[in-house]
């Protein structure tokens, strides 16, 4: 089985798609690796970002949709 890799990630695409700000993607960025450093487990940014209250449900959708598995991501996040 082939697995694609896609270069954009969740928040990149919600960025670009206007559904969040950069700065939001950056303050969900800076949390993660604040996470990660602190021995936390690691919190995908697309589950910051739907805690910080954006993107909307649909937005995550079609954010997560390029991903490798869209519907784990959903699940993730509670959608």
């Amino acid at each position: 089985m082939m697995m694609v890799v896609h270069d954009k990630r969740s928040g990149v695409i919600a960025a670009a798609k206007r559904f969040i700000a950069k700065e939001q993607l950056f303050e969900a960025l800076k949390i993660q690796a604040q996470e990660d450093l602190s021995g936390k487990p690691h919190t995908l940014i697309g589950i910051i970002l739907i805690g910080f209250g954006y993107p909307t449900h649909e937005q995550a959708v079609a954010s997560f949709r390029p991903m490798e598995s869209p519907e784990a991501a959903l699940k993730m996040a509670g959608l």
